[in-house]
């Protein structure tokens, strides 16, 4: 004798699934941004930002002049499930990267830093998204205007020094990052109207990050030289000298800067 046995087993499930909005900061990026020449126009201090995903790219250019110290302002949050990265890189006017900027997230974290770049000359700036995941950004940028104004450029040689006046202030940048290249000398020409010991008063300001030196050099209108001070200076610090110098007759005279990083 057999028995035939039917099973009847019933499974009940219920499937519910939902998109987390994980976008913490607004976004203003308009696609296509993926290249410099499709690059979303930005401005000083106006907050910029966008969603990062894998073998995207984000480009966003300034075309403001920058003259000075310019301060990134960089937030991110990685949305993606793993950890991972994101870079922002930023480049002068002629595409050559200034600074790279790599970070790492864990999923759902909220980050933000601050970074500085220094002795900037451009009217131009970049600024690049890169990420290994995706990531929700957002960033701004502002320009800490040096202590002085700068000197009328092209000053670059004897031939092309910039006329100043006798016994009126004269201001000047040097070592500022001009494309891809530092500003990194200027020369001025005075008169000296009588015969005596010419008086120099000197004041300059690092404005740099780091341990640097300037020369300040005077020369005859044959361009010999008459003296070259050289002085030595921390970050964000001045420098104030008063320089003699006896028995000069009235002539032009030349004088010279260079530095090892940025001045004003």
């Amino acid at each position: 004798m057999s028995y035939l046995i039917i099973m009847r087993i019933k499974f009940t499930f219920f499937i519910s699934f939902i998109v987390l909005n994980l976008q913490l900061y607004a976004i203003n990026e308009t696609e296509p941004n993926n290249s410099f020449g499709s690059a979303n126009i930005i401005y000083q201090d106006s907050v910029f930002s966008g969603v990062n995903c894998v073998s995207e790219v984000d480009y966003a250019v300034s075309r403001q002049k920058i003259a000075g110290t310019v301060e990134v302002i960089f937030n991110r949050t990685n949305i993606g499930a793993n950890n991972s990265y994101i870079y922002i890189n930023v480049y002068d006017k002629n595409t050559s990267q200034v600074v790279s900027k790599l970070y790492y997230s864990d999923p759902f974290v909220q980050s933000a830093d601050t970074f500085r770049i220094n002795c900037m000359n451009d009217d131009s700036i970049y600024f690049q998204i890169v990420s290994g995941a995706c990531f929700n950004y957002s960033f701004f940028y502002r320009v800490i205007v040096p202590n002085y104004k700068n000197d009328n450029e092209n000053n670059n040689s004897f031939s092309l020094a910039e006329a100043i006046n006798y016994n009126t202030l004269t201001s000047g940048q040097v070592g500022f990052r001009k494309p891809s290249q530092p500003d990194a000398v200027d020369y001025f020409k005075g008169n000296i109207p009588d015969d005596g010991t010419l008086r120099i008063i000197l004041e300059t300001y690092n404005e740099g990050t780091n341990n640097s030196y300037l020369y300040f050099n005077s020369y005859y209108k044959n361009t010999t030289g008459i003296n070259s001070k050289l002085y030595y200076s921390n970050p964000q610090e001045y420098i104030r000298d008063t320089i003699l110098v006896s028995c000069i007759a009235a002539d032009s005279i030349y004088f010279y800067v260079n530095t090892g990083t940025c001045f004003s």
